[in-house]
């Protein structure tokens, strides 16, 4: 039989999960459509621009973005169905459930180190705000070279005095309003930078346009943005289990499909009128690029509070992942040590390794929850914030969590779609939707009904044609996370020339 602190673990996290769903309980299809659009957009917007001009103008990589949503939206709708198959509440039960549970600890690990790079990415996004506020500053005659001026100190002392204190709250549910704030954020800044175009910007580098790739693989470098920018699947089942009258008209399905084509616009804006604003010296944090002045500063504000509120909520994910990732290894190995001296019992209560059934709390249990969940939080607000203080270029970052991206966006969903199929669609040997009224069954001796053989062949055709799709899904999934990979990796170790100049140049108008 399991032991029994494996049980009270799992009473522990289902009494968190219940919790933790309360504040999003009845929401309308509308107020999910408010939630995706802010778990989307906010990593890798402001990083677009720049990946515009890398990828060779703003016709390749729209083009680029057009071509991943849309199979990006395809496979969040058919990955929600797969979890409602099983009424699975998070993305790792969906994986748990059609993948096996080893497949599901490769998974977390995944979305562990995933989440660790978008905390290092609202950091640093952090600290470029503090920076273009310290711009102001020095624009205002107060002098440069003070100590507490310094981009680390002031963004250190930031997140310890805002993030660190939120960051130990077992429950999240009152940054729930964040969200809001979120999406009136992200407003601003485009209406903000298109408003800047048509009226231009004053003591600004401006570069050279690219209209097209210099070379074909020039178009793969926005992959990475791209699939950052857009990726929700990882939030998507969570919000599903808790929207209000989710399948009544297809209202899950319109709040998937307006999240998209809102994000898509919005990001298409700014990328765009940022792009043709500064051309190829747009820097990879577009705010920056701008002078310091009320109406950027305003932005800037907004920006960074909707990083310090997002960022203990991407902590309360990443250690409530530790601590299941910890748990799940505990148990393969306790459970391979009781099969090989013959004491495992199989019962209801360890039959299903997806869930375990909650058992007693004592005080000692919670004190131990306290402790691990103290030491979880400092060790991942100080490694993120110590890599983030020397990994000060978002682009970077970005180009490797792509990598991530693709594999939560692409190829976990499509094996779970694919299990699916194979387990519950039975393609041309399921009978029970064709009509006897009509000619899709043939008689066999004079009573029996069965399939005609055209019906057959049909089913047949329309099966094969279905379980390609995942199939391409997962090899499509694999060929952009090399191809990101690669470029990603190209693209640390080499400069552009264009590049260069436009910084040194920027550099020159600071000092």
């Amino acid at each position: 039989m399991l032991n029994l602190q494996t049980r009270k673990f799992a009473a522990i996290r289902s009494k968190e999960f219940i919790k933790s769903r309360q504040a999003l309980a009845d929401t309308s299809w509308r107020g999910s459509v408010i939630i995706l659009i802010n778990a989307m957009l906010g990593t890798a917007m402001f990083n677009l621009p720049l990946v515009y001009h890398q990828s060779g103008g703003i016709v390749a990589a729209t083009a680029v973005g057009i071509i991943m949503i849309i199979p990006m939206s395809a496979i969040s709708l058919a990955f929600v169905h797969c979890a409602r198959k099983h009424n699975c509440k998070s993305y790792h039960e969906v994986i748990c459930e059609y993948s096996g549970n080893k497949f599901n600890v490769l998974c977390y690990i995944m979305f562990i180190v995933n989440l660790f790079g978008v905390c290092m990415i609202f950091l640093i996004l952090i600290g470029d705000q503090w920076e273009k506020f310290m711009q102001m500053l020095q624009k205002n005659s107060v002098p440069k070279d003070l100590w507490y001026m310094d981009r680390k100190f002031v963004m250190t002392l930031s997140s310890i005095v805002i993030i660190l204190p939120l960051s130990f709250s077992k429950r999240i549910d009152f940054l729930k309003y964040a969200s809001y704030v979120g999406i009136l954020a992200v407003v601003y800044c485009v209406v903000l930078v298109t408003v800047k175009y048509f009226t231009g910007v004053n003591n600004s580098k401006v570069g050279p346009l690219r209209h097209w790739p210099e070379r074909a693989t020039d178009v793969f470098l926005a992959v990475p943005t791209v699939a950052v920018g857009y990726q929700c699947n990882t939030s998507i089942v969570s919000v599903y289990s808790c929207t209000r009258d989710r399948d009544l008209n297809h209202n899950f399905t319109k709040a998937v499909v307006l999240t998209f084509v809102i994000s898509f616009v919005l990001c298409t804006m700014l990328s765009v009128f940022a792009y043709l604003t500064f051309g190829s010296c747009v820097q990879a944090d577009i705010l920056l690029s701008y002078e310091a002045s009320p109406d950027v500063m305003a932005a800037v504000l907004s920006v960074a509070l909707k990083m310090y509120m997002s960022f203990p909520i991407l902590l309360f994910l990443g250690r409530m992942s530790v601590e299941e990732i910890c748990q799940k290894l505990k148990n393969m190995k306790s459970v391979g040590t009781e099969a090989d001296s013959g004491t495992i019992e199989m019962t209801a209560e360890n039959s299903n390794t997806c869930n375990n059934e909650p058992a007693a709390i004592t005080s000692t249990d919670d004190k131990l929850e306290v402790r691990r969940r103290v030491m979880i939080t400092l060790c991942w607000f100080i490694s993120t914030l110590l890599t983030s203080l020397f990994v000060p270029d978002i682009d970077k970052v970005i180009s490797f969590l792509g990598f991530f991206a693709v594999w939560f966006s692409f190829i976990f969903p499509g094996i779970c779609i694919l299990r699916y199929m194979l387990m519950y669609d039975n393609g041309y040997n399921r009978i029970d939707n064709l009509d006897s009224n009509t000619n899709d069954y043939q008689s066999l001796d004079g009573q029996t009904l069965i399939p005609s053989n055209g019906n057959v062949l049909k089913s047949k055709c329309k099966w094969y044609a279905k379980l390609a799709l995942p199939i391409v899904c997962i090899f499509f999934g694999v060929f952009l996370s090399v191809m990101s990979f690669v470029q990603s990796v190209m693209k640390v170790v080499t400069i552009n020339p264009t590049d260069a100049i436009c910084q040194e140049n920027i550099n020159a108008t600071i000092i």
